[in-house]
């Protein structure tokens, strides 16, 4: 049995064992790491579900169905309901959902 004091690994029969210390941070490590994936996910799930929220609500107000439904409105319906599709298209731009979806995705993975 041999002992590397800077490095405190113990070798025994051809096999480097951790101490008590060593064990204990590698242990925490792994389970800060998984919780961080585990963050990320829930974050790219939840940029995902207000990025389909955001197209289906645009892909809606500016369709034909959404035009039939309030051509028989008070005439500012239908430039709210306009207003309203621009502005979350324009979040949604502005605030790149698309790029931080792909980021979180890759820090859940990684």
């Amino acid at each position: 049995m041999r002992v590397f004091k800077n490095l405190a690994i113990i070798k025994q029969e051809d096999a480097f064992v951790l101490n008590e210390f060593q064990q204990g941070k590698v242990w925490a490590g792994l389970l800060s790491a998984e919780a961080r994936s585990l963050y990320f996910g829930d974050l790219a799930s939840a940029y995902t579900r207000k990025k389909q929220w955001i197209n289906g609500a645009s892909f809606f107000l500016s369709s034909g169905a959404a035009a039939s439904i309030i051509g028989k409105s008070p005439p500012w319906v239908p430039l709210t309901l306009a207003i309203t599709s621009a502005l979350s298209m324009a979040y949604a731009m502005a605030v790149s959902l698309d790029r931080r979806i792909a980021t979180m995705a890759k820090l859940h993975s990684a």
